[in-house]
């Protein structure tokens, strides 16, 4: 009767190489002129893909009745690789987080609608760090945003 329950959980299992190389520089004194010897080695490591996050979680509740209509959501992400070092204790993550949103809309008639969305209402902010979640590098406070507006169907 009115209710609105809208769920999803997506479990993601990535793998990728990172490929890099390390090069040597070598110096013989004992020749003249000195002879330069430089040497390149390939290699790979294997990590989760980045920017990707292995879990994310939405729920939404709602109510319609009549024109009027109002959803509530909550949203969590694990965190996802940003920046990858030759060793995983110099890789880069953003931070996990959970983001509330919320939206209500009223209909007026068949063509005009009124309504307002509010994201990101505790103002989490994004969290960034390098190899260990003691080690933070970087903290972003974009706060809660919204929009409201009128809708003119034609």
């Amino acid at each position: 009767r009115g209710l609105v329950l809208n769920a999803n959980y997506t479990r993601v299992w990535s793998e990728t190489a990172f490929p890099f190389h390390t090069s040597k520089t070598f110096y013989d004194y004992t020749t003249w002129p000195i002879t330069i010897t430089r040497t390149y080695e390939e290699h790979e490591r294997r990590g989760t893909m980045p920017g990707q996050s292995a879990h994310i979680f939405n729920v939404s509740l709602g109510y319609d009745i009549g024109g009027f209509s109002a959803r509530a959501s909550v949203m969590y992400q694990s965190k996802s690789l940003h920046q990858v070092g030759k060793i995983p204790e110099a890789d880069s993550w953003n931070n996990d987080f959970w983001r509330y949103d919320a939206s209500v809309k009223y209909r007026l008639n068949k063509m005009v609608s009124f309504y307002a969305n509010f994201m990101n209402i505790s103002g989490q902010p994004d969290r960034g760090y390098y190899g260990s979640e003691v080690y933070q590098t970087n903290i972003y406070y974009y706060g809660m945003t919204a929009n409201l507006g009128v809708q003119v169907n034609f």
